[in-house]
């Protein structure tokens, strides 16, 4: 049976140092305070925001065909 995350984390910690313990700790509490400066007008935006749980990856959606040119020839040919 596999650790979960907390466990495995857990059994690291208690490996490492006094000092590495303290650094772990200072890179932990300085993670949710990190945001890259082009990122921050997004902050507020409420079409960025992520659910913190309860969301699923995409799911594949299958492609429709049509008939005819395709599109990305059209584009190709005007550029022409």
């Amino acid at each position: 049976m596999s650790l979960s995350t907390k466990e495995s984390l857990h059994q690291i910690i208690e490996q490492l140092s006094e000092t590495e313990c303290q650094q772990v700790l200072s890179y932990v509490r300085h993670l949710p305070t990190v945001i890259p400066s082009s990122l921050k007008p997004l902050v507020n935006d409420p079409t960025f925001k992520i659910p913190t749980s309860g969301f699923a990856p995409f799911q594949a959606v299958q492609a429709i065909s049509g008939e005819g040119v395709l599109a990305s020839q059209l584009l190709l040919e005007d550029r022409r």
